[in-house]
């Protein structure tokens, strides 16, 4: 059986942000009870809304050859091809620089994420998501 294929929509990818924490178990593995594990799974697409000058997502794209980024949710749900091709996606919303009210709210923070990935997996076909961290 073929291992399952999973995309990653983040809003930023730094060091110690969730997104690190999250992708990098995908992409390098964990240790558990002594033990280095590997997912069950492959993460071979990547986008991430904002990119910074700490931004770590090339530097994994570079030592995961597998994993490529795209430019856009749809484009990483599809793997450029407009047909969905993913078995999967993982979401990681959170920090990122995002416009406030006068109040200080962040509005729509991890802005278009959420609806675009929704209607990219409606038109082309859901595939399961695991949501990282909740939009607040």
């Amino acid at each position: 059986m073929a291992r399952p294929k999973l995309a990653g929509i983040t809003t930023v990818y730094r060091k110690y942000s969730h997104t690190q924490h999250v992708i990098d178990r995908y992409l390098e593995g964990y240790g558990w009870n002594g033990t280095h594990h590997h997912p069950e799974m492959d993460l071979i697409a990547l986008y991430v809304d904002q990119v910074g000058p700490d931004d770590l997502s090339r530097d994994r794209a570079a030592r995961f050859p597998s994993m490529k980024i795209y430019p856009t949710i749809a484009d990483a749900l599809t793997l450029g091809t407009g047909k969905l091709a993913v078995d999967g996606v993982v979401v990681v919303g959170e920090h990122g620089s995002y416009p406030k009210t006068p109040k200080g709210q962040v509005i729509c923070r991890g802005t278009g994420i959420g609806p675009e990935k929704c209607t990219t997996r409606r038109k082309r076909g859901a595939s399961p998501t695991w949501r990282g961290r909740a939009w607040r």
